[in-house]
């Protein structure tokens, strides 16, 4: 149930603007969850680039933009995207290998494989929905909070269901 039939690697050094991050914390067992601000652009292209493929191991599938969640999302982006990253609660992915660059302004994600978001499809293709309806929308102001968190592949069918339940409820 847990296995992604396709890994795929993510380049954000291929995006315009970098994917600021920060070790948030580490366990005995070598899992370890960094804290990322995700720019709306960005976290855009990637659904662009990859579409339901991020969404593998998420337990839901997309609901239509008319629901009260996803219809307060999209006034967001639209009428307040500064506020975004404070009225969000943002997307939680799991991935099997991540790769941390270093610059003047802190640390950066470089690269990620086996990108899956498995919590937040909702906001994330509530995000490419809304501008692919309106190509004028500017998400130069939105900023998507995302914890990632780094698991081994075969820790995925342990780990996976219980951020995804307790994600909603803790």
């Amino acid at each position: 149930m847990y296995g992604i039939k396709k890994i795929f690697r993510i380049d954000f050094t291929k995006f315009r603007e970098k994917v600021r991050c920060m070790l948030a914390h580490k366990t005995p067992d070598k899992i370890s969850s960094y804290m990322a601000f995700i720019p709306g652009e960005v976290l855009y292209n990637i659904y662009r680039l990859f579409g339901q493929r991020l969404l593998n191991l998420n337990v839901r599938s997309f609901l239509q933009l008319g629901t009260k969640i996803n219809k307060g999302i999209k006034e967001t982006l639209l009428n307040e995207p500064e506020r975004f990253f404070s009225y969000n609660n943002g997307i939680v992915v799991v991935v099997d290998s991540i790769e941390v660059g270093q610059d003047k302004e802190g640390s950066f994600l470089k690269s990620a494989s086996g990108f899956q978001i498995v919590n937040g499809g909702q906001t994330t293709a509530t995000l490419f929905r809304t501008k692919k309806q309106n190509n004028k929308v500017n998400f130069s102001n939105v900023v998507v909070p995302a914890k990632i968190t780094l698991i081994k592949k075969e820790n995925l069918s342990q780990v996976v269901p219980k951020i995804s339940e307790y994600a909603n409820t803790q």
